[in-house]
């Protein structure tokens, strides 16, 4: 049994460590992913594992250019963009840094 000094501690540590993301998924398109998702014990484990071999893949098949040692994301349109752009090229939104 959990003391409440204990869970005090855990929200605290939780409040200054931990990010909370929801995902809502459609009954009727994501059907496939739910059921999936239903058979899985450990869904945080794999949605972590996943995300990391994503960006793995992406790092690999997107390298650092010889001009830039970073690779920056457009937040409108998601193109990546070289060097220290100041506009998207593809979108023209300003990008910050």
């Amino acid at each position: 049994m959990t003391t409440e000094a204990a869970k005090t501690a855990k929200a605290k540590y939780d409040a200054k460590t931990a990010v909370y993301i929801s995902l809502k998924l459609n009954q009727n398109t994501d059907k496939d992913l739910i059921d999936m998702l239903g058979k899985i014990e450990n869904k945080q484990g794999l949605i972590k594992q996943v995300l990391r071999t994503a960006s793995q893949q992406q790092a690999k098949e997107f390298p650092p250019t010889r001009y830039s040692e970073t690779l920056y994301g457009c937040g409108a349109c998601g193109m990546e963009l070289t060097g220290k752009p100041h506009f998207c090229g593809n979108c023209g939104q300003a990008i910050k840094w």
